[in-house]
C-alpha cells in the first residue's frame, strides 16, 4: 500500500468524486453532502492548502481509497494532530487491512509532507459503523469523553 497525494487533474477529481458518493450515501456519516462540496473539498485538497490535504491509497497500481486529513494543533494534547476526516477503501479492495496499513503510516506521512512532526491522531465516528469502530479500537483509538456540537454559519452544511 502506498500514499499519494491529491493531484490537480481532472482524472482524480472524478476518481474521489465516486469514492467520496458512496462514503455519503453508505452509512459512514449521518447525511449526504452535495457533489459541488465534494468538489471543493477535493480542489482545496489537491492544490495545497495547509488545512485539508487529500490522500489516495494505491494498492496493485490501483487507487483502492482515499483518506481526507485537517492538522490541527491543541493546546489539550500540546502537540500538532491530526484530524482524520474521512477514511474510504472501495468494496472490492476491503478486507485487505488497507485502512489499517493507512492508519499505520498516515501519522509518518503526514509529518514528512508537512515537516512538522504530528503527535496524535482524531477522528469522527458514525455510531452506526461497526466495523470502522472494532478497526479504530484494535488500534488504539480511544473513545473521548466529550460530545460534538456544531453551529452553522451559514444555510450549507457543515462540520
Amino acid at each position: 500500500m502506498k500514499l499519494h497525494k491529491f493531484l490537480p487533474a481532472p482524472s482524480e477529481l472524478e476518481e474521489f468524486l465516486l469514492m467520496c458518493e458512496d462514503f455519503y450515501s453508505g452509512g459512514a456519516t449521518l447525511y449526504p453532502i452535495p457533489r459541488s462540496q465534494m468538489e471543493a473539498t477535493f480542489w482545496k485538497a489537491a492544490n495545497g492548502s495547509p488545512y485539508a490535504i487529500g490522500y489516495f491509497i494505491e494498492t496493485e497500481g490501483k487507487i483502492a481509497g482515499y483518506g481526507l486529513v485537517y492538522p490541527f494543533y491543541s493546546n489539550e494534547a500540546g502537540r500538532l494532530c491530526v484530524m482524520l476526516e474521512e477514511i474510504y477503501v472501495k468494496p472490492e479492495y476491503r478486507c485487505r487491512h488497507l485502512g489499517t496499513a493507512y492508519l499505520e503510516q498516515i501519522a509518518e506521512q503526514v509529518s514528512t509532507d508537512i515537516g512538522e512532526p504530528v503527535g496524535g491522531l482524531k477522528l469522527e465516528i458514525c455510531p452506526t459503523n461497526e466495523p470502522a469502530r472494532k478497526l479504530y479500537e484494535s488500534m488504539g483509538f480511544q473513545v473521548l469523553g466529550y460530545g460534538s456540537m456544531v453551529k452553522k454559519l451559514s444555510s450549507e452544511e457543515c462540520c
